[in-house]
């Protein structure tokens, strides 16, 4: 049975505060040195290109993957970004950094889900301590304390191997508690996109049979809540959401959840005594996500900033989505004690990868659900310990959208954006593309690649922000001088 301990429990908790990777102002973090591949003259060579392309991928697959018969469940912002922490511990046992970069975050997703929304990380992590996020030197840096000391425990105990089947899968072999094989295949394809660290793509994955500790106590599952909280569903029924969001006994966040002209809206104020007035914002338009910014030279006024993202073939990406926001604090388990109180249910979840090695207690996550539509009401975790957090949800009630909208019901500026880029062959790929945004937000492009704005084609004038630029063109290069 596979009860390997995989992450401290204590940090195994989601919620659905929102974890925004806008930059305001900022130029675009510099992607980790990648290898480019040079042309393969032999079957050694291309195996060899290959493996060091899709290995550490793959080793994170088998665990992030490792509870789990779907390759769906990589879906999950908890098995998702699971997966990323167990990447990151690969590449730190291997003698590089012990923290993912903003490109290698983006990149990553791109491979693992290639053409899907990208997946924000539990917020709670970082209250939790399982993610640190910090800004050094103009780039976001992505750290897991707590999973390396599980990833030496995992490669001691079930000593992967691996081995390339028909030069485009990855065959990876783990030996379990009960000296048993579980075999895990993993198919990739070349994606130029990428380029770089990242050139090939998860395409398809074979998964050994789980078992699983505990039978669900409810004649619905995990699947069904995830479905009911879609934020489309819940919009539909009730027109508004409001999320409380609470880590040791204090509000920390609250986000509100509407329509606006036609699209799916967010609002978010979370507490931050680094800001001005001790609180940041952030939010979503349809797939437009942005945050609220101060400018420098004068912290009392602010502007909108939404980053957008650029790429040698811009058509394979895809924006982040929001109609997963609230579902998010719903990850996969066993459902057991459900009590039916009238108007809605509660009972207990204990997570598929919720369990250790030395079979002690797991904290199960506590759930009230609305016992006609299954809409959330509450979710506590960590319950009656010092990691505590919950979340409570409020339907059809007056929300707030902190001022960020009102550029919305102006007439949009436009903003050009005219891009000239280098792929691994150093072909030069242009783009051009024209966006509209509000009046008061900055469009602010981003690339896998490190790559330079400016105003003009020539490449001299810098590109900087201003409140006064109306419509204005970008141009943007990965040209260094």
């Amino acid at each position: 049975m596979k009860n390997f301990k995989r992450v401290l429990s204590a940090l195994l908790c989601i919620v659905i505060s929102v974890c925004v990777f806008s930059a305001c102002g900022k130029k675009p973090d510099s992607p980790e040195d990648g290898t480019t591949a040079a042309p393969e003259t032999t079957v050694i060579k291309q195996v060899s290109d290959f493996e060091e392309a899709t290995f550490g991928i793959s080793t994170a697959l088998s665990m992030g993957m490792r509870f789990f018969d779907d390759s769906s469940y990589l879906d999950n912002a908890s098995v998702l970004w699971n997966t990323l922490g167990w990447y990151c511990c690969r590449q730190e046992s291997e003698g590089g950094k012990d923290y993912l970069t903003r490109t290698q975050v983006d990149a990553l997703q791109h491979a693992l889900r290639p053409g899907a929304a990208a997946i924000s990380a539990p917020d709670n992590w970082v209250k939790g301590g399982s993610l640190e996020i910090k800004e050094v030197d103009g780039e976001t840096r992505y750290a897991f304390p707590g999973f390396i000391d599980n990833y030496k425990d995992f490669e001691k105990n079930l000593k992967p191997e691996l081995s390339v089947i028909d030069g485009t899968y990855v065959k990876v072999v783990l030996t379990n508690e009960d000296k048993e094989k579980e075999t895990y295949v993993f198919g990739f394809e070349k994606d130029e996109a990428i380029g770089g660290e990242f050139p090939y793509v998860l395409k398809s994955m074979e998964l050994p049979p789980v078992q699983t500790a505990v039978e669900n106590d409810a004649d619905f599952t995990a699947q069904d809540l995830i479905e009911a909280n879609s934020l489309s569903n819940l919009l539909n029924i009730y027109k508004t959401v409001q999320v409380h969001c609470f880590y040791a006994g204090k509000e920390f966040a609250v986000n509100n959840y509407f329509m606006k002209n036609g699209e799916m809206c967010m609002a978010s104020r979370n507490e931050d005594e680094d800001m001005p007035g001790g609180a940041s914002y952030y939010g979503f338009f349809g797939n437009r996500e942005f945050s609220l910014c101060h400018f420098e030279d004068n912290p009392e006024k602010t502007y909108l900033s939404s980053s957008e993202f650029i790429s040698l073939y811009p058509e394979s990406y895809d924006e982040y989505g929001i109609d997963t926001r609230i579902s998010q604090a719903i990850d996969y388990g066993s459902i057991s004690n459900v009590v039916d109180t009238g108007k809605t249910y509660t009972f207990d979840m204990v997570y598929d990868y919720s369990y250790t090695e030395d079979d002690e207690d797991v904290i199960p996550v506590k759930f009230e659900v609305d016992k006609g539509t299954l809409a959330l009401k509450k979710i506590v975790w960590m319950q009656d310990t010092e990691y505590e957090n919950s979340n409570e949800y409020y339907y059809g009630v007056k929300v707030d959208d902190y001022g960020m909208f009102d550029g919305f019901d102006r007439p949009f500026r436009k903003v050009k954006v005219v891009a000239e880029l280098h792929d691994e062959n150093m072909e030069i790929i242009n783009f051009s593309k024209t966006y509209e945004v509000p009046d008061n937000m900055e469009l602010y492009p981003v690339c896998y690649k490190m790559t330079n704005l400016y105003f003009n084609k020539n490449w001299t004038n810098e590109y900087k922000y201003s409140e006064n630029l109306g419509d204005y063109t970008i141009y943007v290069t990965d040209v260094m001088g």
